[in-house]
């Protein structure tokens, strides 16, 4: 990791196009610092029902405010946390929405590093 203090909260449909356009310098401005590549994915998050972009900008918005809420929001430790924290709260909702009738929809967290 060659700056422990930056890490990027994206969404998207295709993982392995979207990092791919990040370390080639054609992602969003923030992530083309050649400085900062070759960038990598610490985690992803599976399950959406709704795969509408903007459902999925909405989820990443919680999590960035969740993230942003931590005293020290700029370690990826923390950026992990709050969304696993994000992700954990979505699916108490989605499990008791679906005691009412609404359609489940659980997501799956995974951790593509060690996070401790």
């Amino acid at each position: 990791m060659k700056d422990p203090d930056f890490n990027y909260i994206g969404e998207c449909e295709d993982i392995v196009k979207r990092l791919r356009a990040h370390n080639s310098g054609r992602g969003v401005e923030g992530t083309m610092k050649v400085n900062l590549q070759p960038f990598f994915i610490a985690a992803y998050i599976t399950g959406f029902v709704q795969n509408s972009r903007a459902y999925r900008m909405q989820f990443e918005t919680r999590v960035r405010n969740e993230r942003d809420s931590l005293r020290d929001r700029t370690t990826v430790l923390n950026t992990l946390s709050a969304a696993e924290k994000v992700v954990s709260h979505h699916n108490s909702e989605s499990r008791t929405s679906a005691i009412s009738g609404m359609q489940l929809e659980l997501l799956t967290f995974s951790y593509l590093i060690n996070p401790l």
